[in-house]
């Protein structure tokens, strides 16, 4: 099921209101993801300075976005400086081996007493929580992002670039395939959000933001299948759709589409004219609070 409604500017700021009015979680995860953007957003030769935005994000990889969840401990504890910096995961120390499609083990001296370290309490935010475990693969990506920054730095700088004229799902995947070779991963997901949050051009292509272009009706697939309908499919099953580097990728451009049609002045102030963070922020909101079912 989906609806035959435009995703215009119109319906857009009644969803982004409704969120921002009415559920205070929302409103809440729309501050954070605003006060999170660097003032100015850095220019290509300062973005060495956030290597930290990228090299978090395998944290969050397939979390669910519920407060109080793993995702958002491993936050607070990043936060907190409770995990290693970048610069303190490329030692030995923190040497971690792939020995198998999912096996991992941990043969740094400061990855194992990381991962044999107390449990400590989290504090008044996470009453009756300690901080948990992080999984070797988390943090053996991690390190691998940290170890190949210096080398992925410049595609990074050209994708900055190339954002601000992409328009179509192929201009976006030109641009990021050369960030994820340089990386040597397929995690294309990660690399969006990291970028959406240092203020590219760009939004965070996860099941959300899937999931409520396709109730709109906004996402097709790169070889559509007679009798398929890719937005119904999308919108019930949005990891799926996900699967295709292609199709995140075309998830990336109809939401910098709607980003760009929106007036300056009618953005949210706290977004401080970054119209693509707040519109990846409204898209995640409005299929988490399923505030879409409103406008069928």
């Amino acid at each position: 099921m989906t609806t035959s409604r435009v995703l215009d500017e119109a319906l857009y700021l009644t969803m982004r209101d409704d969120l921002w009015n009415n559920y205070p979680q929302a409103r809440a995860a729309m501050r954070e993801a605003a006060v999170n953007v660097p003032v100015p957003a850095p220019t290509p030769d300062k973005l060495d300075a956030h290597i930290g935005l990228f090299v978090e994000k395998p944290l969050y990889a397939q979390m669910k976005a519920a407060k109080g969840g793993l995702g958002d401990r491993y936050s607070f504890m990043w936060r907190n400086n409770w995990f290693p910096t970048p610069q303190e995961l490329v030692g030995a120390g923190w040497e971690i081996e792939k020995s198998g499609r999912h096996d991992y083990v941990a043969s740094g001296a400061d990855v194992i007493a990381f991962q044999q370290a107390e449990r400590r309490p989290l504090g008044d935010a996470f009453p009756g929580k300690t901080h948990p475990r992080v999984s070797l693969d988390r943090l053996y990506r991690m390190r691998k992002i940290a170890m190949r920054w210096h080398e992925a730095l410049p595609a990074i700088q050209a994708a900055h670039a190339g954002f601000r004229t992409a328009r179509e799902a192929d201009d976006f995947y030109r641009h990021m395939k050369p960030v994820l070779e340089a990386f040597d991963t397929s995690a294309m997901t990660t690399k969006f959000h990291a970028m959406t949050d240092l203020g590219f051009d760009c939004i965070k292509p996860d099941m959300h933001a899937a999931r409520t272009l396709a109730w709109f009706g906004r996402l097709r697939a790169r070889r559509p299948v007679a009798g398929v309908d890719v937005n119904a499919r999308a919108y019930a099953e949005p990891t799926e759709y996900l699967k295709s580097q292609w199709n995140q990728c075309h998830v990336v451009s109809e939401g910098v589409a709607l980003a760009r049609s929106l007036a300056a002045d009618k953005l949210l102030p706290e977004f401080r004219g970054n119209a693509c963070r707040e519109v990846d922020i409204v898209l995640m909101q409005a299929s988490l609070h399923d505030v879409i079912q409103k406008h069928a």
